[in-house]
C-alpha cells in the first residue's frame, strides 16, 4: 500500500458517474481493499439450477407451456440439447420439442412442437451425474445430479367451447370495405371432438347473407350453413345440422362469407402468438403458415390468402360429444 507522495497522491476519488479516480485530498483513506491469491486453480465446481418453470408440482398448467431452466453460471450450449434436457409424459414417452439456450440470462428453454395433452402429468429432466449426455458449464463441469420436476396440465374444460368467449370483441368492428369476401381462421384442438357450430363477430354495416363453412387445411369443404335470425351486431352463431368430427392436433379452417363486406378486424393479431383457450387453439401466423385468411369472391370459397396476421373474428363451437 503506497504512502502519499510515493506515486502521486493516495487515496483517490472522482465525483460523478463511475470513472477513474484521479483526485486526492489530504492523503485520505477511503477503505477500499482487494482480495489477492498467488494462483487460481481450475474450476471444478458443478453448476446448479437456480430456477425453473413451471413450478414443481404445479397443476392447471397451460397445454401450450414452455419449460425453462436457469443456471447459476454460464453453460456450454453444445451440451444443452434434446438428449440432456427432456420432457416426458405420464407414460414415459418423450415429448417432441425444440431446445434453445440464452447465454445472456443462462436460461435453457424447451418448446414442445405440439400442445401438451390435457389432465396429464409431465416430468422435466435436466441430466447431470457422471454419465453423458449431461449439461455442463464452460469448464466442463457437469450438473452434479439429474434435476427433475413434474407438473400437471389443465383439465379439459366443460364444452361446448369456443376460441373466444362472448365478451371478447374486435378493436375495429367495421372495416369500410364494401366487397364480398370470405374470412376465416386456422385452428386446432388438443382432443378429438366435433364442430357443432360456427360463430363470427359483426358490426351494424355487415348486413346481407352470411354463410359459414368448415374446411380441411387443404380446402376440402367439411360442412356449411347459412346464418339466420342475426342480431344487428355482436357475435352471431349458426348450428350445423351434422356436426363435423375433427382430429386432435390437426389444422382446420373455419370461415364465413359476407356479400356486403364491412367485416370486423384486428391487424397483427396473430403476429407474435396464437390464441390458446384449451382445448382450442387459433394458430400463430408462424405456426399456421399465415393466419387469419381471406378470399375475395362473390360466393363462398376457400380462404387461402393472408395479410398482416389479421384476425377477422371467426370462431367455432366445439364439443367432445356430438
Amino acid at each position: 500500500l503506497l504512502r502519499d507522495g510515493s506515486s502521486g497522491g493516495n487515496g483517490v476519488y472522482n465525483y460523478g458517474a463511475s470513472s477513474f479516480p484521479n483526485h486526492s485530498f489530504q492523503a485520505s483513506n477511503y477503505w477500499v481493499d482487494v482480495v489477492f491469491v498467488t494462483s487460481i486453480g481450475p474450476d471444478t465446481t458443478p453448476p446448479t439450477v437456480t430456477s425453473a418453470s413451471p413450478n414443481s408440482g404445479a397443476s392447471g398448467v397451460s397445454t401450450s407451456t414452455t419449460v425453462t431452466v436457469t443456471f447459476n453460471e454460464a453453460m456450454d450450449s453444445a451440451t444443452i440439447n434434446s438428449n440432456s434436457f427432456e420432457l416426458r409424459n405420464s407414460s414415459n414417452a418423450p415429448v417432441t420439442a425444440t431446445i434453445s439456450y440464452n447465454t445472456a440470462n443462462r436460461t435453457a428453454t424447451l418448446t414442445p412442437t405440439s400442445p401438451l395433452a390435457n389432465s396429464t402429468t409431465y416430468t422435466v429432466t435436466v441430466k447431470g451425474g457422471s454419465t453423458d449426455p449431461r449439461v455442463k458449464d464452460l469448464a466442463g463441469n457437469a450438473l452434479a445430479a439429474n434435476f427433475t420436476r413434474s407438473f400437471t396440465t389443465v383439465a379439459i374444460p366443460t364444452c361446448p367451447c369456443n376460441i373466444w368467449n362472448g365478451a371478447t370483441t374486435p378493436s375495429v368492428v367495421t372495416v369500410p370495405d364494401p366487397n364480398a369476401v370470405e374470412l376465416g381462421v386456422k385452428f386446432q384442438s388438443d382432443v378429438n371432438g366435433y364442430i357443432t357450430g360456427i360463430r363470427f363477430y359483426k358490426g351494424t354495416s355487415n348486413t346481407g347473407t352470411h354463410v359459414g363453412t368448415v374446411w380441411s387445411s387443404t380446402g376440402t369443404q367439411l360442412a356449411r350453413a347459412t346464418f339466420s335470425n342475426e342480431t344487428a351486431s355482436g357475435w352471431q352463431q349458426v348450428n350445423l345440422t351434422t356436426p363435423v368430427a375433427i382430429t386432435a392436433n390437426t389444422t382446420y379452417v373455419v370461415s364465413y362469407h359476407t356479400n356486403v363486406g364491412y367485416y370486423s378486424l384486428d391487424q397483427g393479431y396473430f403476429a407474435n402468438a396464437g390464441v390458446d383457450n384449451s382445448p382450442l387453439h387459433a394458430l400463430s401466423n408462424a405456426s399456421g403458415n399465415g393466419n387469419g385468411v381471406y378470399n375475395y369472391s362473390a360466393n363462398p370459397a376457400f380462404p387461402n390468402s393472408s395479410y398482416n396476421s389479421s384476425n377477422y373474428w371467426v370462431d367455432v363451437v366445439f364439443s367432445t360429444n356430438n
